[in-house]
């Protein structure tokens, strides 16, 4: 679980739970916390550092809403019959986890009752949940409930850093680890397109230049690509052809600026450059 980015509240509760677990348990939490990155990663753990995957995969159940809707009485069905089969050999305990648990239907609800009422020996369950009010309080009392907060300030600013996360990922995604990160690889993925296209484009005859800016799809895109071609020329030998599209590209910046229709400022860079 060191891998994960959480608060250290829930890191702590997470870190109990490995010394001495509880028969069964809540995560609960927004979307993107590590609710069941934790889950799966507690999981392992109970199971033993010598547990082999053939184990895990025997002794590991997890379940999910069908098709992202309900959680249904015939997949409690099935939990019961992996809790009651048989004791764990091999592995400490055999663990459950329900992702989605505030999906679950009435009837499943009412299976899952009856099994927490009186759980079998070395096994822990495990409900994933964003929603605690959507749990019935007769199964919320026979949990202990492990809340997932957002990280710490300084946590984020750390993985702020690591990842170098922009300021608008950061406002688009919030305080939300999974996201940042996830947000972060599609800007990477976004400046290396970016490049490669600067590269082209400069490289390239006017043609090349024009199926190159036939890809830009927006305002923004179109000052990205422009301010990477201007980073690009600065570290070429200085000339009157490198003044002439250094001016160039600074008018089209300003064009774009002063609400400039980006196709046609485009088109008219291709032009000129």
């Amino acid at each position: 679980m060191n891998q994960l980015i959480l608060h250290p509240a829930t890191a702590s509760q997470l870190n109990a739970a490995t010394i001495k677990p509880a028969h069964g348990y809540l995560f609960v939490g927004d979307t993107g916390l590590g609710k069941t990155s934790s889950a799966l990663d507690l999981a392992n753990t109970l199971l033993g550092s010598s547990a082999t995957q053939g184990d895990k995969a025997r002794w590991i159940l997890f379940i999910q809403p069908e098709d992202g809707k309900k959680l249904r009485l015939s997949q409690l069905e099935r939990v019961k019959d992996f809790a009651y089969r048989s004791k764990p050999s091999g592995v400490n305990y055999k663990v459950i986890i329900i992702d989605g648990a505030d999906l679950l239907t009435i009837e499943a609800a009412n299976s899952l009752l009856n099994l927490l009422e009186e759980p079998p020996p070395l096994t822990v369950i495990v409900l994933v949940a964003q929603q605690r009010a959507m749990i019935p309080k007769t199964v919320l009392s026979r949990l202990q409930i492990v809340n997932f907060y957002a990280p710490t300030p300084s946590q984020l600013e750390g993985l702020i850093s690591e990842y170098h996360i922009s300021q608008a990922s950061y406002k688009l995604a919030g305080r939300s680890p999974a996201k940042l990160i996830t947000l972060s690889q599609e800007d990477q993925s976004v400046q290396s397109k970016l490049t490669a296209d600067a590269q082209d484009f400069i490289g390239g005859s006017i043609i090349d230049r024009l199926v190159v800016l036939s890809t830009i799809a927006s305002k923004i895109e179109a000052s990205r690509l422009i301010n990477v071609i201007i980073a690009d020329i600065q570290n070429q030998a200085f000339s009157e052809q490198w003044v002439s599209r250094a001016n160039s590209l600074i008018a089209a910046q300003a064009h774009l600026h002063h609400n400039g229709n980006f196709k046609f400022v485009l088109e008219k860079l291709a032009m000129e450059y």
